[in-house]
């Protein structure tokens, strides 16, 4: 039966990460660091803040 390496403690120790695979969680950890960015900028922005009264005719539903 041929090593797959599963179940193997030291199957894995023996072999080199190909290049693909290397590129493949670079790519990964990339877009995670890219959208963890975009999460403190938008942490980071002012949000629009306007004042109201739940009492103000002019936002109310008419037909109360």
């Amino acid at each position: 039966m041929a090593d797959s390496g599963i179940g193997n403690i030291t199957g894995g120790l023996r072999r080199r990460f190909s290049v693909r695979l290397i590129i493949s969680y670079a790519f990964d950890w990339a877009v995670l660091i890219f959208f963890a960015a975009i999460g403190v900028v938008f942490d980071r922005i002012e949000p629009a803040k306007r004042p109201f009264s739940l009492v103000d005719p002019n936002i109310a539903f008419p037909y109360t």
